[in-house]
């Protein structure tokens, strides 16, 4: 009690109070009689009929409350009345709920059901709220599967595998699966089945004789599980997960026996082994075994980077290891034991303490670490990570680690094995996340929020994701520190149903009589989860084992070992392959069922070598010798099918419909299929594949001549692969971004557009003071190389997309245009990134010392540059009236916008666009032309004036500009390396050097492609402006768009940052911009060039007023451009009015339009949305002499509206027999944001695109 205030309550008596009990019997007396009625209960009858309750999905919720009533009918139960359903009702609901055991109810954590993939197929097992019975019974399992062979071992395998089969056929019988949904109200009111159902399911946990006999399990292996009456009161008296029904879950049942607690089986079944390993006294090897197979586990799903490769266990059966996860990065695994020394004194809820050697071992491993850690002069940031093993029983450790001697940036991680399985298998669940996921609780910590988060790391995890990667509720947007978050119990279900989903974790029949433990091959599409699989111990030897099953089928498909085979196609015609009989196999199998038996076949594969891939040969103009290019090896003795593809396979693979692919699945078919008169022969396959997938779209493999720099350095493997920014960088880049120059005491809300102002220019700035700090600890050279090679590989994964967008349409349906957008905004959330992280680097990271850069590093930097270049245009949205000027902070300081008519107005454009590209691309798959004419059909085609431009702005002849991209590529291929450092200097002498190039003089064009090196990146040189390095901006003169040639120092021969794809992407960029005009004024640094684009800008304009007048003309209407209003009335008008784009008539002469026809160009970034809006916004604006002036929108406006008040006269100029319906039309080329924001706001603003004007009723 508290004195001081003695009415005060006492706290810790009430939680007492509401405590539920400890053990059963607690709750059960006379003065509760909706409880105390089970003494009058016939115990066999009543144990079933909870037994059965047990293992119904929809009370899953409720299973604590099942199983204890379950302990006090075996307790206490002495009479023969057969429980009715409202006896049961009131037992369940009011008798449980007095006594308290209703607030023992927790939400669903996980899935009803688990399987236990064993050497001898699936079982199985219904999961109750026992933590983690899956991983753990099938990693003991696999660990006693290890140990020497004996009888001991051979009689403990039969029981457990008689338990596990009947496991199984209860699940059978309940119709359960891996993925059953489940469902219940935890500590809300229970519903019970009527008694006949209530019959029938207790008859699942029932099994006579017979039916043993008929699974084939002999009743005395279930023996050492069946509990004797001298126990049932033993249940009752001790806290559940000690008792004897823990132990035994099986009662005898008249000429049989019952499972009385399914949910306890797997329990049981790890008993059983652990004992028999410590009456065999191996319980050590089994030890050992145990953390082999649970490191196993927590590696499957690639948590961390490749295995761990633990050592053997030391004297206290620790096991440690150091690996170097990134640069200056160190991790230290502790593999910590399970014990059995408490056992079976202690089982499945009392807390066994961790001896204290082992915890001074643990300590001392520790501080070997920190040892470690001082001897590494490029030491950052490590991690110890505690990996704890065991079998289920819960045990407690407390290794006496002396903080005070922890090097800085260490931090102290626990998991277990299954953790560590279970988010590596989640999006978003590596470790380097979860590493900064911990790291933003911290600063929140440190802010003064505090997380209560009672059920461990998934639970932290899934909060995160809950919280849209924030830590704090979007709701909660008022509260302010000191502040306590209790975080839900439950938030840790969906990574749990994600990871098991993805993994599906089983054993598959091989064609030897073993079986194979699997999980997916992909998980990539949640919504396209397949039934294909990759053996897990094959791949740990490196070998590509896959299996299709479908049907009581498995139809493995082995990737075989060829000498001077690509490792890389090998995976993806084993892929490819997979995929097919993955698409088709159903349907091949429910028309030919006695074709394809039951059971597991296998067929390998091998590819042809590098060497055959580098040289294809043409495409074949028909198919005759496709079927001669795919060799059979039929299967013999004891040796597998085989399929060989040749090197004249591949010249078919280049041919734009699928008869390459058709053809291989056909031979696999053909090995799969029966023998004798049941077989299909490949020539029938062949059809039948055709016609089972319905497209000659439908492929995974794709081959080509490379045409292009990228092609070129893709077909040669010097480019990485793609990765997108992580989601945990970008959450800890805004978590608490704010207070770095705004305190919590200076107001959470901004509100008037000058205070937004303000306050966003102090945020460009801090966050690029952030950003600047950050990249002043790097390496020059070695962060712009590792962001090139993002850059690059982006733009790798890019291309194939684009490739294989006719095939994905042709599987995925539309579906493939709206994963390519969602992969598209990645990629381009990479370059943006990547090139501004290398512009800045090369003025501010350190140009010969400095940390060397990681791919962590990189997506951190790229997160900061990504909230730069975003939130650096907001005010444009706010000044053009997009966002509303009031910006609120987080409470987790970040920064909050209602964005929403932002996406409203750029999304359709930015759609529009994707889907232009993937037709053009769609259109032009298998287009192929030769190298020779693709490099220089460009510079064949430019005119005279053109060309003129070209040799104006870069020196240099058109064709050596255009050949540049090709000639640097070469350089590479040659130097086997995928971007080069150089002196310029030594890049002019090294391209002088290549016959194939020009000869010209290359010092003046390599000197304006260059982009200088500053003092400091806010440095601004004289006749330039801060505009010009806005990073939010696209085209600016001075970035790579421009000059991809990026100088790493101000030398008079600067070294110079050479990546072939962004001078390909340069080059190809200021081509078309010059081309088409759409890149103006500064970016040109010849008045040649700039005239050039402004005569093609100019003309652009009437061309396409033309151009929509000749649409016009070709639906019926009557169309004039260009017209002056004085013209179409016959009468004065004023100048301010300005000139009709396109006057038309519509059929039949009722309606005018006064069209107003604009090629512009599409919004790209939010600026530029802002921007566009603001001309078209039918208001009057401030010019640059301070005059109020009519918008582009308002003088067309004003145009319809004059020509309407005198259709009188536009009657009598346009010859119509009465005066017209004057109306207005904005016609554009492509999206613009008013299109879809503003304009059906605005009366006499209707608009059109002119690729559907046809559809526009005139």
């Amino acid at each position: 009690m508290d004195n001081e205030h003695p009415d005060a309550p006492d706290i810790e008596a009430l939680l007492a109070e509401m405590a539920p009990p400890s053990i059963p019997e607690q709750g059960f007396r006379p003065d509760n009689p909706d409880l105390f009625q089970i003494r009058g209960w016939n115990k066999t009858h009543a144990a079933t009929v909870l037994a059965g309750l047990a293992t119904v999905p929809d009370f899953h919720a409720n299973d604590i409350r099942l199983d204890w009533l379950l302990r006090l009918i075996l307790a206490k139960a002495e009479g023969h009345i057969k429980v009715q359903p409202a006896q049961l009702q009131r037992a369940l609901n009011a008798g449980l709920s007095k006594a308290k055991v209703l607030r023992a109810e927790d939400p669903i954590e996980d899935l009803f059901c688990d399987r236990i993939a064993t050497f001898r197929g699936n079982f199985r097992i219904i999961a109750g709220r026992w933590e983690a019975p899956g991983p753990y019974t099938q990693t003991l399992l696999s660990a006693f599967e290890a140990l020497p062979a004996g009888g001991l071992k051979d009689r403990t395998l039969a029981s457990v595998y008689a338990l596990l089969s009947i496991s199984d056929e209860i699940a059978r019988r309940a119709n359960l699966h891996r993925f059953t949904p489940s469902g219940g109200v935890e500590m809300g009111e229970l519903s019970v089945p009527s008694a006949d159902s209530l019959k029938k399911i207790a008859r699942r946990v029932v099994f006579t004789t017979g039916a043993l006999n008929n699974l084939g399990i002999d009743k005395e292996a279930l023996a050492p599980f069946v509990l004797q009456q001298e126990h049932f009161s033993h249940v009752g008296a001790v806290p559940r997960g000690e008792s004897s029904l823990e132990l035994h879950p099986l009662i005898e049942h008249h000429n049989g026996i019952a499972v009385v607690s399914p949910t306890g089986l797997s329990l049981a079944i790890r008993v059983v082994m652990v004992n028999a390993a410590k009456r065999g006294g191996v319980e050590r090897l089994l030890l050992a075994a145990l953390m082999y197979a649970q490191e196993k586990y927590a590696e499957i799903s690639g948590f961390w980077n490749g295995p761990l490769s633990l050592p053997a266990p030391d004297a206290y059966f620790v096991r440690t290891s150091i690996v170097e996860t990134g640069s200056g990065r160190y991790l230290q695994v502790i593999q910590v034991p399970p014990t059995f020394e408490y056992f079976p004194q202690r089982l499945f809820s009392a807390v066994a303490e961790i001896g204290a050697e082992v915890n001074q071992a643990i300590a001392d491993h520790v501080m070997a670490f920190f040892n470690f850690l001082g001897g590494r002069s490029d030491y950052r940031e490590a991690t110890t990570l505690l990996l704890t093993s065991g079998w289920g029983a819960p045990h407690s450790m407390a290794p006496p680690i002396d903080d005070s001697r922890a090097p800085r940036n260490w931090r102290f991680l626990a998991l277990s094995f299954f953790e560590a399985s279970t988010l590596g298998a989640c999006d978003d669940g590596k470790l380097s996340d979860f590493l900064r996921i911990n790291a933003q609780k911290e600063r929140l910590e440190t802010e003064g929020f505090s997380f209560e988060n009672p059920n461990g790391p998934i639970n932290l995890f899934g909060f995160w994701r809950d919280t849209r990667n924030n830590l704090i509720p979007d709701h909660m947007t008022d509260i302010e520190p000191p502040f306590g978050l209790m975080l839900p119990v439950d938030s840790l279900r969906p990574p749990h149903i994600e990871a098991a989903r993805r993994k599906d974790l089983q054993a598959l029949p091989f064609v030897d009589s073993t079986y194979r433990w699997v999980q997916r091959e992909n998980w990539d599409d949640d919504d396209q989860l397949q039934p294909i699989y990759a053996s897990l111990d094959d791949i740990v030897h490196h070998r590509l084992l896959g299996a299709v099953a479908l049907k009581e089928r498995v139809w493995w498909l082995e990737s075989l070992e060829v000498d001077g085979a690509s490792r890389e196609w090998r995976y993806r015609l084993w892929h490819a392959m997979l995929q097919w009989l993955e698409a088709i196999g159903p349907q091949l199998i429910d028309r030919f069922p006695n074709s394809f038996p039951r059971g597991p076949r296998c067929v390998g594969l091998s590819v042809p070598t590098e060497t055959e891939f580098q040289s294809i040969g043409d495409i074949p103009a028909d198919n005759a010798q496709l079927a001669r290019a795919v060799v059979v090896i039929s299967a013999q003795a004891n040796a597998t099918a085989s399929v060989a593809v040749t090197g004249s396979w591949l010249s078919h693979v280049r041919r734009p419909e699928n008869d390459a692919e058709v053809e291989l699945v056909a031979a696999i078919l053909e090995q799969l299929t029966a023998t004798g008169t049941n077989g299909l022969s490949r020539d029938a396959l062949r059809e039948i594949v055709r016609a089972a997938i319905g497209s000659e779209h439908w492929r995974w493999t794709h081959a080509g001549v490379t045409l292009t720099p990228l092609d070129r350095m893709g077909a040669q493997g010097l480019l990485g692969s793609f990765k997108a920014i992580r989601k945990s960088a970008l959450a800890l880049a805004k978590c608490g971004s704010i207070w770095r120059f705004h305190s919590r005491t200076d107001g959470l809300e901004i509100v008037g557009e000058a205070p937004c102002m303000e306050f966003l220019a102090r945020y460009r700035a801090s966050m690029l003071d952030a950003l600047i700090e950050r990249i002043r600890t790097f390496n020059r050279t070695e962060l712009v190389l590792l962001a090139a090679g993002r850059y690059q590989a982006s733009r790798h994964e890019q291309s194939s997309w684009r490739r294989a967008i006719r095939a994905m349409r042709a599987i995925q349906g539309k579906a493939a245009d709206q994963h390519a957008f969602e992969r598209q905004n990645e990629m381009n959330a990479v370059q943006r990134a990547a090139k501004s992280i290398m512009e800045i680097a090369a003025c501010e990271a350190q140009a010969t010392e400095g940390v060397s850069p990681d791919q962590d590093d990189l997506d951190d930097l790229f997160a900061t540059a990504l909230l730069l270049l975003g939130n650096g245009q907001l005010f444009a949205s706010i000044r053009a009236g997009l966002v509303e000027p009031r910006l609120k902070i987080s409470p987790a300081g970040d920064l909050l916008s209602n964005r929403s008519l932002v996406e409203v107005a750029i999304r359709p454009g930015a759609e529009w666009k994707n889907t232009q590209t993937l037709d053009e691309a769609d259109r032009s798959y298998g287009r192929d032309r030769s190298p020779e004419v693709e490099g220089r059909q460009q510079g064949s085609q430019v005119d005279a004036k053109l060309r003129a431009a070209i040799e104006a702005e870069y020196q240099i002849s058109a064709e050596a500009f255009i050949d540049l991209q090709y000639a640097v590529v070469a350089m590479a291929l040659t130097a086997r390396q995928e971007i080069i450092v150089m002196h310029r200097s030594e890049l002019a002498r090294t391209l002088a050097a290549d016959a194939s190039f020009s000869h010209e003089a290359l010092t003046p064009l390599l000197s304006r492609l260059t982009l200088p090196c500053r003092k400091s990146w806010r440095e601004i040189s004289v006749g330039l402006k801060a505009i010009n390095f806005d990073l939010s901006r696209f085209d600016r003169p001075f970035s790579l768009i421009g000059r991809p040639l990026l100088a790493l120092d101000d030398g008079a021969d600067p070294t110079v940052l050479v990546a072939p794809l962004l001078i390909s992407d340069s080059t190809m960029y200021s081509l078309s911009g010059l081309m088409d005009g759409s890149l103006q004024n500064q970016f040109w640094t010849s008045d040649v060039a700039r005239g050039y684009v402004g005569k093609v800008s100019a003309a652009a304009g009437p061309l396409f007023e033309e151009l929509v007048a000749e649409k016009l003309r070709g639906m019926g209407l009557r169309a004039w451009v260009r017209c002056k209003i004085s013209w179409a009335l016959n009468q004065k008008v004023s100048q301010e009015l300005g000139d009709i784009d396109v006057l038309a008539v519509s059929p039949g002469g009722r309606r005018v339009w006064v069209i107003e026809a604009k090629n512009l160009r599409l919004c790209r970034s939010e600026i530029e949305v802002a921007s566009r809006l603001y001309e078209y916004r039918g208001l009057t604006v401030t010019d640059r002499k301070g005059k109020e002036v009519p918008d582009a929108l308002l003088r067309h406006i004003r145009r319809i509206r004059y020509l309407r008040e005198r259709n009188d006269a536009l009657c009598h100029r346009l010859e119509l027999e009465t005066p017209p319906e004057v109306r207005g039309l904005l016609v554009v080329d492509s999206p613009q944001p008013m299109n879809f924001y503003m304009l059906e706001k605005i009366e006499d603003a209707d608009s059109a695109f002119l690729g559907a004007i046809d559809k526009f009723k005139f």
